[in-house]
């Protein structure tokens, strides 16, 4: 469901602007995170000792990593994204050793690194005929959008073992909202929409909004919850390659020989994470 995230926000550019794409989508994923709380009897906030970490949750990846990234998209190309997104997964990992799960081993380590180079070396390929173009500035705030979406994961996942995954994400987009709607808001007011937007493009802002914001987390966390934190970590290097099948798919993307030995290689570093005892891994 995350590698159809990049194919929904290309169809929302279509008619609506990279804040309302970055920022608006939390509107309707507020509305089914009220709904979700009314069914089940939760509380709309969350218990006061776990608040920091849900707003750890709710800065890293409801707020920061949507709007950096739609920014940063605009000064580099998806390619270099990818070389920087392509971290994400160790990232995420040593984060979680930190935050208290159990050190996974040294051969996890080579695998996820081995994953690694070779997600570096599929992004490279995707982007040699559209060579480097940004600067400085947005490679490192791409990093630190990275860097904010892995700790926003770790925060929240600490939680799974607690509460439910839906209510934990319903709560990091519920205390985003105000901020979220207010930004949203504004730029809709300088920048006001003239024509009725697309149905491409509102098939996409609805995706970003009710899917990539909000049910891909459910199901994240709740294999957070049964395979542990670090293992999970690993199946995002998968996600550009379903991103590039669905290109191919549906906007025709040609891509070299070289592109397909990298996918092969993250396939197979990402199946040798996964194939470690569970003994060994994060719990």
């Amino acid at each position: 469901m995350l590698s159809f995230t990049l194919i929904g926000l290309k169809l929302g550019l279509q008619s609506f602007s990279p804040i309302v794409m970055s920022f608006g989508r939390v509107i309707p994923a507020s509305i089914v995170a009220i709904i979700a709380f009314k069914i089940s009897g939760v509380k709309l906030l969350p218990p006061r000792e776990d608040l920091g970490r849900v707003l750890g949750l709710t800065i890293g990846v409801v707020m920061a990593f949507p709007a950096i990234t739609a920014f940063s998209l605009e000064h580099i190309n998806p390619g270099e994204a990818g070389v920087i997104g392509a971290l994400g997964s160790i990232i995420t990992a040593a984060l979680s050793v930190l935050y208290g799960h159990k050190h996974p081993g040294r051969m996890f380590w080579i695998a996820s690194c081995a994953g690694t180079l070779a997600a570096i070396g599929f992004a490279f390929t995707r982007s040699a005929d559209n060579p480097a173009k940004g600067d400085l500035l947005w490679y490192s705030l791409m990093f630190v959008a990275v860097l904010l979406w892995c700790w926003g994961q770790v925060t929240g996942g600490t939680l799974t073992g607690k509460h439910h995954s839906i209510h934990i994400l319903a709560w990091a987009i519920l205390i985003g909202t105000p901020i979220n709607a207010l930004i949203t808001g504004i730029d809709l007011v300088v920048h006001p929409i003239t024509a009725w937007p697309t149905a491409q493009a509102w098939f996409g802002f609805l995706y970003v909004a009710l899917v990539s914001m909000f049910l891909v987390f459910f199901v994240w966390y709740a294999a957070m919850d049964q395979i542990g934190m670090v293992k999970t970590s690993q199946l995002q290097l998968v996600q550009p390659i379903v991103t590039l099948v669905v290109s191919i798919i549906l906007f025709g993307e040609v891509v070299p020989p070289s592109t397909w030995l990298f996918a092969a290689l993250i396939i197979g570093a990402v199946a040798w994470t996964q194939s470690l005892g569970r003994s060994k891994s994060a719990a």
